[in-house]
């Protein structure tokens, strides 16, 4: 989504290359089923643990490492790759 002003744009470009339906996905993150997800999303962030400071904030199977976090930021297909065990030609 950095490549893109809008984000919008990206999220339009990426549900087509998922064979997904954009103007629902817009719908729901716009109206309140969005809110409500975005609510309890803010709900888990306070409660992490140790505590958000720096964002994009990586889990994985909920947990935070700082070497995890550093890899993410740079491989994150990598990261979740390798903490799931794929073995996957996209890996």
């Amino acid at each position: 989504m950095e490549s893109y002003a809008r984000p919008s744009d990206s999220g339009d470009k990426c549900a087509r290359r998922l064979s997904m339906d954009w103007n629902k996905i817009s719908k729901c993150a716009n109206g309140d089923e969005g809110n409500r997800l975005l609510h309890e999303m803010a709900g888990l962030t306070n409660s992490l643990t140790p505590r958000l400071h720096f964002v994009p904030w990586i889990n994985v199977n909920k947990v935070h490492t700082d070497n995890q976090q550093m890899k993410s930021l740079y491989d994150l297909k990598g990261v979740v790759c390798d903490s799931f065990g794929v073995k996957h030609s996209r890996c």
